[in-house]
Parts: structure tokens; sequence; C-alpha cells
């Protein structure tokens, strides 16, 4: 731990340096007439198809793109969106109502026919959706009448209406006619904000859609940057040249309090920030091993110390507390204890004998993993720190097992505020690779996602928590604190399942 501490006291004095340069710096000068939203992202989105993929940054772009058939207020709520108006018709049926005033911003109306296509999209096996599972239950989806659609699932499906706020809506005639691909490229949807052009690299623009049927946005446009550095992003904020930075660290944070002209918009999401581990490749085949694993991290020093208890709030488990399916019970989760480590290490013959690979990206927080790294080594292991972006990350974590790294670091989201979608992400999704997922638990999983009954659903999620806490396929590590510096002019507050709304937002000068 000595090292860790080192680099520990070497932060802390670089963070009082640049707390003394930046409380005499002068407040960013804005402009009177306020036209243009400029965001500075993290890294790039994902994919602007929004049936694909969705990191953050793909979720803050194209949410405004595209409407959803049902959304969540700021608060949490489940509100209608294209679907004005839904009843169950039994345990596996239900029926929407679909509005007939939201158009396309090719100026196509929005119908049924394109609820239905969209349903069809992003269950098709061979589109390959990311989120292709969460929608798996549903059986069949058709039109009834000119404004109505139903659908149906395999068995009750209790969420549904979850995964349903991340369903949008998409045009099938336009997708039809350009492909997958082209569509990507430039999207078309009925959202309150329309795509103007992409830059890979370096960032997006997006423009107010005036014939939007519901709230207008406030801003005539929108421009999303490219800004992977976090003091960049930051002195874009001090400038004036970014209205909203996203994902400061608590250090920049404590920068942007300190500044009157901005502030800290900030959120305890359903974010899980933990350690993927390889359990089917020595050394981490071996329990013991991934025991070590746990008593070798320090867990509160690194949210304490590196995060300086405002980016995170530890956590013993996936799925985190705004969550349904957060387990109720204390977990018997290993505690820090490196003499602990290292005895079952020594159990272990050949445990620390190769070196192994700890993967990052962007815009994961490489401190963390620093100070991870530097953990394992301290109990005995070699440890290599890796780190790729975003286009080589998720083909490598998501592809074979035999190309995964044997440990990655990841903040993890589902969007939808149940432990189905984490636990279906991480346990049997794409993120699933050498999880060690048994048919016991696979069977709990399956039974908590076909009942409407929420305590059985809530008391077979516990069990599954107990076996991850047993078995230790991830490093649980810590809730994320979701924290944006943004100017003080702007009205805009994140929500935990991470919108970002311009149409929401209001400026004052």
């Amino acid at each position: 731990m000595t090292a860790f501490k080192n680099r520990l006291a070497g932060i802390g004095w670089a963070v009082a340096l640049f707390a003394a340069l930046s409380l005499g710096s002068a407040a960013p000068a804005f402009a009177q007439a306020k036209d243009v939203l400029n965001v500075d992202l993290s890294d790039e989105p994902q994919s602007l198809d929004p049936q694909k993929h969705a990191n953050a940054s793909a979720l803050f772009t194209y949410g405004n793109i595209f409407d959803r058939l049902l959304t969540r207020t700021n608060e949490g709520e489940i509100v209608g969106q294209i679907a004005t108006a839904w009843e169950y018709l039994s345990d596996t049926e239900i029926l929407f109502t679909i509005r007939t005033d939201a158009k396309f911003h090719d100026g196509e109306p929005l119908t049924v026919d394109d609820v239905v296509f969209s349903v069809q999209r992003i269950t098709d096996p061979a589109y390959a959706s990311d989120w292709i599972s969460n929608f798996a239950p549903i059986t069949g989806v058709e039109a009834v009448g000119d404004n109505q659609v139903k659908l149906t699932t395999a068995k009750p499906y209790p969420t549904l209406l979850t995964h349903l706020v991340k369903l949008a809506i998409v045009p099938k005639k336009y997708v039809e006619a350009v492909g997958n691909d082209e569509f990507n490229l430039k999207p078309i949807g009925s959202g309150p904000y329309k795509f103007v052009s992409r830059q890979n690299g370096v960032g997006l623009s997006l423009e107010r859609f005036d014939d939007y049927w519901g709230t207008k946005g406030p801003f005539a446009k929108a421009e999303f940057r490219i800004v992977p550095d976090v003091s960049t992003r930051f002195a874009d904020l001090q400038t004036g040249a970014a209205d909203i930075a996203v994902t400061v660290t608590a250090d920049i944070a404590q920068q942007v309090e300190a500044n009157p002209a901005l502030r800290v918009a900030s959120v305890t999401s359903e974010r899980t920030a933990y350690f993927k581990i390889n359990v089917e490749t020595p050394p981490f085949d071996n329990v013991k091993v991934r025991e070590a694993v746990m008593h070798a991290i320090d867990r509160s020093a690194i949210v304490d110390g590196l995060l300086l208890g405002k980016a995170g709030v530890i956590t013993d488990q996936l799925i985190p507390p705004a969550s349904f399916g957060h387990a109720t019970e204390a977990l018997d989760l290993p505690t820090y204890d490196p003499d602990a480590a290292r005895a079952l290490l020594a159990e272990v013959p050949g445990a620390t004998d190769r070196e192994i690979v700890l993967l990052n990206r962007p815009p994961y927080d490489r401190r963390v993993v620093e100070a991870v790294q530097q953990m394992l080594i301290d109990v005995g292991f070699k440890v290599r720190l890796e780190e790729k972006d975003s286009g080589s990350w998720f083909p490598q974590v998501t592809g074979p097992v035999e190309g995964l790294p044997d440990m990655y670091f990841i903040n993890m989201s589902c969007s939808c505020l149940d432990a189905d979608g984490l636990y279906d992400i991480v346990l049997k999704g794409n993120f699933a690779k050498a999880t060690g997922l048994d048919q016991a638990t696979d069977d709990l999983l399956l039974a908590a996602r076909s009942t409407l009954d929420s305590d059985a659903r809530q008391a077979d999620y516990n069990k599954v928590a107990e076996w991850m806490a047993a078995t230790l396929p991830i490093v649980p590590m810590y809730t994320v604190n979701q924290m944006h510096g943004v100017s003080a002019k702007l009205g805009w507050q994140p929500t935990p399942a991470e919108s970002m709304f311009i149409n929401r937002m209001t400026w004052t000068e």
C-alpha cells in the first residue's frame, strides 16, 4: 500500500495547486443571446442508431433525436411519449394507444406501422441489438386499427414498461430505403432536435425541430464535441466555450463549485463501477484468487481519497439503490485485508506466476484503475495496465472468451432502474462472457422476469446477489455519482437513468 499512499499524496498536492490557480480565474463570458447549447462529451457516441448501442454519450445525443414509446419524468415516473395510453388486456397482452400528431424530421407522419417496425427490428436476432435480451420476451406485435398497437409476451413480463422506455421509434420507410448502416450515419427521428452533421472524433450538430409535437427546445442548435480530457472540458466550461462539461472528476467538481458562474449538476445514478474478472482463465478460475483480489483492494481509500467522497458511494453489489432488485440483506463480501490476500495466493500454486492484463478505456477514471493495479501488485500479482479507445475496447470485452482481458474496469447501467436489465447485460448479455453463470442462478433470473409478484422477484434477486458475493465474477466498487459541470445560467438536472433532454432545459441570462 505504500506506493498507493504516495500516489494519493501526489494527487492531493496537484489538486491543491489546481484549486489555488482556479480560484483566481475570471468568470466565463457568455453571449447575451443564447441560440446554441455547447456540450463537451467525454467520448464518442457509440451509435446514433438508438436501437443498436448505448454508451452515455449516445444517450445524451440521440436521446434528443428520437422519441420513445414511453419515457420517464425527471422524477422517474414512467409516462407516455409516442404512446398516449396503455392497458393490460391480460398478464401477457398490453394495448398501446399511439399519438397521431407526431411526425419525423423528413415530414413523414409517425404511424402505428413505425411502432410495429421498431419493435420487430429491436427483437430481430439478425439485427443484434445490445438490448435484444431485454426485449426478447416480446413474442408478438400488431397494429390494431389506425392508432393502437398490441404487444404480446410469452410469459408475464414485469419489466416490460421499464424497457419500453428505451424503445426509440424509428421511421420504417426511411430505414428500409437506406439500410441500417446509412441510418446510423444519417439518422432521422421524431424528437425535438434533428440531426445535421457528424465528424467522427470531433463532434456532431443538431438543430431544433420546429414541427415537434411536444415541448420545443429552448436552443436553436446544439453542438456536441468529443473532448476526452476532463481538464480540457473544464477549461472549455470556464471560458464559456462549453455550457455543459459531462462527467467531471471529484477534484474538477471542486473547482467548478469554486466558480460562481458555474455549478455542479449531480445525481446518484443507476450506474455501478466494477471490475469484471475472467473466471475461466487461470489464475482467476480459482475462487480463492478472486477472493484475494477482493481482499487486496481498498475501496474506501479509492472512494474517499481519489474520488474525494463525491464521485461515488461504496457498494457491495451490482444493483444500485435507485433500482428495483437492490439486495435488501447484507452481503458477505471479502473486506480489505492484504495479508489475507497474500495468504490465499500462497495456497494456489502458480497464482502469481504470469502477468495479468488489466484493461481500461476513457472515460472511466484511469486513476482508479492505476490504484487497483498498484494494490494488486502490492499483494504479489504481476499486472500490466492497458488502455484502449471505445472502438477497440468494446469488441474485445464482448468478443470471444479467448480474447478477453483478465480484468477490466467498467461503469455499467441499463437505463431501466430495474435489476432485470443490469443482470441481463452482465450475466447473460454481451458483457457476460466468462462470468461463470450456473443453471440455478440462471433459473432465478428467469423466474424473476416471469412473474408480476414484486416480492417474489425481490427474493430471487437477493439470492442472485448472494451468488455473486460468493463466486465473485465482479469486484463491485461504487455506485457512480454522475457529476457534470454546467453554467449557472443553465437550468438542468441529470436523472439516475442518464438522460439529457434539451427540451427540458432552461436558460436564464
